[in-house]
């Protein structure tokens, strides 16, 4: 097959981006209908890089069209992933880093043969020492990449903790690099010494390293930020149940008192002996909240909601087998569970009088996955974006955290949430499997 060095730079150029992106990417939630978008975006790719024929005496048309591609496999990342678009944006760069330090490698290792591997104008036809070293040091910089970092990363999580100057500054590497890689090109076709094209390969290089290994420091401070998050939330939840738990105390020791009271006076006051011992009753039902289902964290969110929905016209209607939860984290409970009966309260909240605002939470244990349904009415129209409503809350941030929290917990544990509504009520289903022994 006769093609040209450029076509087969294209080509490589885009691939090798979309396969550093999917690496990167191997554990964010993928989008609906996946496979469908993931197939044509691919091949959309593929079809602009080869079939986009650039002329060999522009080096600005190529810098032009190489970012272009860049630009492509971004897109790409966003079509295909549930993930924030600066986040993905992020990604992309630091798959461009990697394929760009996989393409510093080759060009170094093509420096044995110029002759060999340089004739941008004219068709040649593959060869096996092209291909050996094209794809030697392809596998030299991914398999480590792979096992080394992708296998090992987690998602970014929020694009609010992206700090954009860093992208800025990412981006303008991009361009210098690619504006580089044409004049390193050039200079390989000239009467350039190999030894100084080769050091100036070598400190590209380092260049590369360092500001991958500082993409993945900024990854790896976001996660202690979301960390902090979800630490801060459970300490919030913590200080909550604390009041909560203290003013339980304190209504105990008066309800006690009382019920002493009632309990002497009952002994000596025979007419109104029946009103006193209700009096009693009626006391001690307020403490019929308290949960039992098998897991005692589960028990400590569903006793407060009880509690601090009481008076309030909202219904709790619980049928829960919590055992079934016990392999689940204890902060992943907390957070999963709290944000679920959160934004149910807060919907139901807003009826207006009249309007049903019971809750149905159901857990319970199917075969080889536990099933968690939460339905509650709601007021309104709610508009979804990528399987999730969009919050219309004012402080989108957090409660975006919320809706995003969950998701990641689901995932976590390999499993699906389903978001639907129909006629005012809304529905979340989760599914979650039990883990292989």
């Amino acid at each position: 097959m006769n093609i040209t060095m450029l076509d087969f730079v294209k080509t490589a150029y885009i691939i090798e981006l979309m396969i550093a992106g999917d690496l990167i990417t191997q554990k964010i939630s993928k989008k609906r209908n996946y496979f469908m978008r993931f197939s044509l975006s691919t091949l959309v790719c593929l079809c602009v890089a080869f079939g986009v024929k650039l002329p060999y005496t522009s080096s600005l048309l190529g810098i032009v069209f190489f970012g272009f591609l860049f630009i492509l496999s971004v897109i790409r990342l966003i079509v295909i992933n549930e993930e924030e678009i600066m986040d993905l944006v992020f990604i992309g760069i630091i798959a461009y880093n990697v394929k760009h330090i996989a393409s510093l490698l080759f060009s170094m290792v093509s420096l044995v043969n110029r002759d060999l591997f340089y004739h941008f104008g004219e068709h040649w036809t593959v060869n096996l020492p092209i291909l050996i070293a094209y794809l030697g040091t392809l596998m030299a910089v991914y398999i480590p990449f792979y096992y080394w970092i992708a296998k090992k990363m987690k998602p970014i999580s929020k694009a609010s903790f992206t700090p954009y100057f860093i992208i800025s500054i990412s981006g303008l590497v991009l361009v210098i690099n690619l504006a580089l890689g044409m004049i390193y090109e050039i200079d390989l076709s000239s009467d350039a010494e190999t030894i100084e094209i080769f050091f100036q390969y070598f400190w590209n290089l380092v260049a590369s390293f360092l500001l991958l290994a500082l993409q993945f420091d900024i990854t790896s401070k976001n996660k202690l930020k979301v960390n902090n998050e979800v630490l801060n939330q459970i300490v919030k939840q913590k200080e909550n149940q604390y009041n909560l738990s203290k003013n339980m105390i304190e209504n105990i020791e008066i309800k006690f008192h009382d019920m002493k009271y009632y309990l002497n006076k009952s002994l000596v006051d025979n007419d109104n002996k029946e009103e006193h011992i209700l009096k009693i009753i009626e006391d001690l039902d307020q403490y019929k909240n308290f949960v039992k289902t098998g897991n005692e964290i589960l028990d400590v969110i569903l006793s407060e909601k009880l509690i601090t929905t009481e008076n309030t016209g909202i219904d709790i209607v619980i049928i829960a087998d919590g055992k079934c939860l016990n392999f689940i984290d204890t902060i992943d409970i907390y957070v999963l569970f709290g944000n679920l009966l959160d934004n149910a309260v807060t919907a139901v909240t807003a009826l207006e009088d009249g309007r049903d605002k019971t809750i149905y939470l159901y857990i319970d244990e199917k075969e080889t996955q536990i099933e968690i349904r939460l339905e509650n009415c709601f007021e309104g129209k709610i508009e979804f974006e990528d399987a999730f409503p969009k919050t219309t809350k004012t402080d989108k941030v957090n409660h975006g955290y919320g809706l995003k929290s969950i998701n990641q917990i689901v995932d976590k544990y390999k499993g699906q949430i389903t978001i639907t509504t129909n006629k005012g009520r809304f529905y979340t289903e989760i599914v979650i499997p039990f883990p292989s022994q």
